[in-house]
């Protein structure tokens, strides 16, 4: 009885020491841990049996006890099993498992040698997940989530600093879909973007098949930042398929206070169809939106934009009751009033008689507030909108600007457009290749490079010129970016 006794103890305290080195129980304590161990279950496999397929229906979340397992992936590209990873003592697999029940395995999972496994289903961890209070999005999937945005390499979120990245990963869920699956149809609106974690998508146009996209590709993302937009294709699931998502909603909330990151985003996306406050609120984007503004001699309109959002943003961080900060606020409000609102005043500004009246109003009796400038700012940030952007976007500074970035609109718009519908890979790599080029030579001579001066142009003739522009948005790619064609990388579908 004692050697029983012996061996029973010594086998649970080798199940206690792999719990330990699992990386959401590592925090767990003694008492939690032996609760979890009454629901593990046992499975041996000898050597080279096979413990599951990938595609088959997942359930268990699996830690290996002794032993060492292979998993492997059938690579279509070679044709062939590749090696992924080799699992030994203490190393665990199948997470995916407990927060999706039922979804389709990833890889191939088969015993090197013989192997003795602890065996966890979605119930037993869901109920010590009840009892721990623990967030199984947060304990589970956000090191995957995490590692899917990295590999799939998303060129937009490269503007998001890295120290945020955490907080974007929270916003992201896992879905499951069966074979088959239409997850959205041409013209219908979007409201995610999606990459594909496990499994593959097909993209129609027009009924036709353009391309498939498997793990790693990502597709949808200008429904995050371009309101009621229509789909661009249909796109439907080929097998069992897992995705991760993202809704326009919640890339919303991310951005809230995060502007200049979220006008990398949008000028990546949107490129010649950005929006003003894009413009704006880039800092590189504004030094040379402002540049050009001196050069169309209205450099006071950008100026009292960027002094009022100043003043806006400190007056919401502080209280506007305190005595010092109330002193402080309608001095700097009475400053950008002299200089920009008051008639006959250095940088005065055009603006509406009666939001002039109203600003006035404030200064004089002493009740500035955050929202002093608000309707000025609509009243300018509108004006310049639709008497300048136009304009703007047509100066090689702005598409230099656009190329330093990386935008990769024009790929889209091959989508969009049913280009090349075999070719459109060949296309990918020769405008990624030509912008490249054009970018590193274009950074390296930024000072030199000449703008354009439409001052002496009339009203008449840049709306005629605008015109042009728009009617030609959507041939982005030249004759020029074509010859300087290389050779298929893997492409992506905008959506």
């Amino acid at each position: 009885p004692k050697v029983a006794i012996g061996l029973h103890n010594l086998f649970f305290s080798g199940i206690d020491d792999c719990l330990k080195l699992v990386p959401f129980l590592k925090d767990t304590s003694p008492s939690q841990r032996a609760k979890l161990k009454q629901g593990l279950q046992l499975t041996a496999l000898k050597k080279d049996q096979e413990l599951f397929s990938e595609g088959d229906p997942g359930h268990e979340f699996y830690i290996v006890y002794k032993g060492s397992l292979e998993i492997t992936r059938y690579d279509r590209k070679r044709q062939k099993e590749v090696v992924l990873k080799k699992v030994g003592k203490s190393d665990s697999f199948g997470e995916i498992a407990l927060m999706l029940p039922g979804a389709c395995r990833t890889a191939n999972v088969r015993a090197v040698g013989d192997s003795l496994l602890l065996v966890m289903n979605e119930q037993v961890f869901r109920n010590y997940a009840s009892l721990g209070q623990l967030d199984l999005n947060d304990v589970l999937m956000r090191p995957h989530i995490m590692n899917t945005l990295q590999q799939s390499r998303v060129p937009f979120f490269e503007a998001i600093p890295e120290e945020d990245m955490q907080d974007l990963v929270k916003l992201c869920k896992i879905e499951s879909y069966k074979a088959n699956t239409t997850l959205f149809e041409e013209g219908s609106y979007g409201e995610k973007f999606y990459i594909v974690w496990h499994g593959e998508v097909n993209v129609h146009v027009a009924g036709k098949l353009i391309q498939s996209l498997g793990s790693g590709k990502y597709f949808g993302e200008i429904a995050l930042v371009l309101e009621q937009t229509p789909r661009t294709a249909t796109c439907i699931t080929t097998s069992q398929t897992i995705l991760l998502v993202l809704e326009k909603q919640d890339f919303q909330q991310f951005f809230h206070d995060k502007r200049e990151a979220l006008s990398e985003v949008e000028l990546r996306l949107l490129g010649n169809k950005c929006k003003m406050h894009t413009i704006l609120h880039h800092p590189l984007g504004l030094d040379i939106f402002t540049r050009f503004l001196r050069s169309q001699h209205a450099e006071e309109n950008v100026n009292f934009w960027t002094e009022v959002r100043k003043y806006r943003k400190w007056a919401e961080e502080v209280d506007l009751l305190a005595p010092v900060h109330h002193e402080k606020c309608q001095s700097s409000a009475q400053r950008i009033w002299k200089e920009y609102v008051t008639i006959g005043s250095n940088q005065e500004i055009n603006i509406a008689a009666s939001v002039r009246q109203a600003i006035e109003k404030e200064i004089v009796t002493e009740t500035a507030h955050e929202n002093t400038f608000a309707e000025a700012e609509k009243e300018i940030v509108t004006m310049i909108s639709r008497d300048k952007l136009s304009t703007f976007r047509m100066t090689e500074d702005f598409q230099t600007l656009l190329e330093t970035i990386g935008n990769y609109s024009d790929v889209a718009q091959l989508a969009k457009h049913k280009i090349s519908m075999r070719g459109s890979p060949v296309l990918k790599r020769r405008v990624l290749t030509a912008r490249a080029t054009a970018r590193k030579d274009k950074m390296a001579t930024w000072k030199t490079v000449p703008r354009l001066d439409l001052s002496h142009v009339c009203d008449d003739e840049v709306d005629i010129k605008t015109k042009d522009l728009e009617e030609k948005d959507e041939r982005l790619l030249t004759q020029s970016q074509k010859q300087r064609a290389l050779s298929p990388t893997n492409h992506r579908f905008s959506g």
